[in-house]
């Protein structure tokens, strides 16, 4: 799927860029798919050729390699992803907008941080985590 038609998909359905091979960034989409009840949501591994192909259309920084949320043709990235994706759920989730008072430098240090840290202290894949058969249909 190229640039265009994701921009057009995510008029109507946000897409979750994510690392594939990450066990936190994996455990957070299938968090997602979890609470997102209104299978709002679409996912696309930034290792998968649609990942690497809006990747580069949309001039992602290169140190993306965590999680990346187009919606409605905007890209969030770092600690922004949270807050747009708690946005959309909303419902008792909106309960968690407080925390965007923290300042957004102090948010994306905590965020790099993690990511930094993320295949030390979660693991590493040593290939993209497949999908459930029966989600087939909300990945990219």
């Amino acid at each position: 799927m190229d640039y265009q038609n994701q921009l057009a998909l995510s008029k109507d359905s946000p897409i979750l860029y994510y690392d594939g091979q990450c066990i936190l960034c994996d455990g957070f989409v299938q968090f997602l798919i979890k609470v997102d009840k209104k299978e709002q949501f679409l996912f696309c591994a930034l290792q998968q050729d649609n990942g690497k192909s809006i990747r580069k259309q949309l001039k992602m920084d290169q140190e993306i390699t965590t999680v990346a949320l187009l919606d409605q043709g905007k890209l969030y990235t770092q600690s922004d992803v949270t807050f747009r994706i708690i946005k959309i759920l909303g419902g008792i989730w909106l309960l968690l907008m407080p925390l965007a008072l923290i300042p957004v430098k102090v948010r994306n240090t905590i965020y790099r941080w993690i990511a930094r840290n993320r295949y030390q202290w979660f693991g590493k894949a040593e290939q993209c985590i497949l999908p459930d058969p029966q989600l087939k249909n909300r990945f990219i």
